[in-house]
C-alpha cells in the first residue's frame, strides 16, 4: 500500500478514525499515546499475533500507567463467555478500573472478544 489513507466512521458516541497503510501505526502514535496517557491498558491478543506485533504496539503506550498483555485463543475458540470471564478476572486482578483502556491486537475473533470484554467490564471501558 503506497499512501496512508484515513477514514472517519461516525457513530452515536462520536467518530472513530481508521488509518490504513504501511505507516498507519506510526501515524496513529500521537493519538494512541494521548488516549492511553496515565491509564492502565489491557492489550488483548492471541499468542501468534502478539509474538509478531506486541513490541511495536507497546512502544506507542509509553505514556500509559501500565500495559498488561492478555492472551486469548486463536479463532472461534476465543469467542466464548468462558474466555471473556477469564479476561474480566485478569483485568480485575491486574488493577483494571473504569478509566482503563482495552486494545485489541488482532482481527476477527480477538477483536470480537476484546470488544465484548471491554463493553461488559465495570459497565464498559474504552476500546
Amino acid at each position: 500500500m503506497s499512501a496512508l489513507r484515513r477514514f472517519e466512521s461516525p457513530h452515536e458516541r462520536g467518530v472513530s478514525t481508521i488509518l490504513v497503510g504501511s505507516d498507519a501505526l506510526k501515524a496513529a502514535a500521537p493519538e494512541i499515546s494521548a488516549w492511553c496517557q496515565g491509564r492502565r491498558v489491557f492489550l488483548i491478543t492471541s499468542e501468534q499475533v502478539g509474538s509478531l506485533f506486541e513490541d511495536a504496539v507497546r512502544t506507542l503506550l509509553g505514556s500509559s500507567a501500565a500495559v498488561e498483555t492478555l492472551i486469548v485463543p486463536d479463532g472461534e475458540e476465543a469467542k466464548s463467555v468462558a474466555v471473556a470471564d477469564g479476561l474480566w478476572n485478569e483485568m480485575l486482578e491486574r488493577g483494571g478500573k473504569r478509566d482503563s483502556r482495552v486494545i485489541a491486537l488482532g482481527g476477527g475473533s480477538v477483536g470480537d472478544v476484546a470488544g465484548f470484554a471491554a463493553a461488559c467490564f465495570l459497565r464498559g471501558v474504552e476500546l
